[in-house]
């Protein structure tokens, strides 16, 4: 009796070492490689080309005060930047990896600087990646907050937030890949053009036209789309110089629009704004001989949505 109970012991283990073997002898391990990262940082406008194209299909009439203004808004020549591309002070990010299932494969963090990257503690500075598979790597900043797959940007952070979104695809051989960090938010600057002298400064607010502003948006990473939450901004000093143009001849005595006052002040919003609910309240400066305080209830009449990283010129 005692010799039988040892020899099914026996064979019951002699069964399981087997049945273990035969898993991992089926088992199909995925080649995998090190993939390191550099990131650039782009500027505003990188997007367009460098000449001005406008975004609206024609120049729009709008009534301010006792005359009418025509405006228009187009693409501004793209920001410089410096002539390496890459990170000129160090900066954190955090870089992810997706899979074209929307499955995250992995995630680093860490500090670039011009010579290199420093991970933080905890995390590899390479990612070890499927071969052969195309991922959807995502980079952002820290003025970008992780809510789940998705990233939300606030107003106050619409000037320095970046997040940059690329498909790779991976080969059969170690690589660094090269991504590109783009702003999250866009600029405005504003431009006057008359057909007489502007003889002084002009002062003014760039406002909100009601609570139809984006305050937060949150940008979701598998369809590269942002959703917003709206309110009012408080208004901001948008003022420009007078014009140095030459009086009456720059304009040919009048037939032109040759004399120009830009604002020395850029503002930032987020993407999905519609220019229809951003406005100038003037509020100092002569134009005609008269004085300018009136305002200018939309930068738009038709719906204009302003994209990420974009950089415009209200005319």
């Amino acid at each position: 009796m005692k010799k039988y109970i040892i020899l099914s012991v026996v064979l019951l283990l002699l069964t399981a070492s087997c049945s273990t073997n035969d898993d991992n002898n089926n088992e199909q391990r995925e080649e995998t490689q090190g993939v390191r990262f550099t990131i650039n940082e782009e500027g505003f406008g990188a997007d367009t080309e460098l000449t001005r194209s406008a975004v609206t299909a024609q120049p729009q009439i709008i009534d301010v005060g006792d005359c009418e203004a025509e405006i228009s808004i187009e693409n501004a020549p793209a920001e410089k930047q410096p002539a390496t591309r890459g990170v000129t002070t160090p900066v954190h990010y955090t870089i992810r990896a997706y899979l074209s299932s929307g499955v995250l494969k992995d995630e680093i963090k860490g500090t670039f600087t011009p010579t290199g990257f420093t991970p933080d503690a905890g995390y590899n500075a390479y990612m070890l990646l499927g071969r052969n598979h195309t991922y959807t790597f995502i980079c952002f900043n820290d003025k970008v907050t992780p809510n789940g797959n998705n990233l939300d940007v606030t107003l106050a952070n619409a000037k320095d937030a970046r997040i940059g979104r690329q498909q790779i695809a991976i080969s059969t051989a170690n690589q660094t890949i090269n991504l590109s960090s783009k702003h999250a938010g866009c600029r405005i600057q504003t431009k006057i053009l008359c057909k007489k002298d502007i003889p002084t400064a002009i002062t003014a607010t760039f406002a909100s036209r009601g609570a139809n502003v984006p305050q937060t948006v949150s940008y979701d990473p598998s369809t590269n789309t942002y959703t917003a939450t709206n309110g009012s901004f408080a208004p901001e000093a948008n003022n420009s110089p007078a014009s140095t143009e030459a009086k009456y001849t720059a304009s040919n005595y009048g037939q032109n629009y040759s004399y120009t006052s830009t604002s020395t002040d850029y503002h930032y919003v987020l993407p999905t704004t519609d220019a229809k609910n951003l406005q100038l309240n003037f509020t100092g400066g002569t134009i005609f001989w008269k004085p300018l305080n009136s305002s200018m209830p939309g930068l738009s009449t038709a719906s204009t949505s302003l994209v990420a990283n974009g950089s415009y010129t209200i005319n």
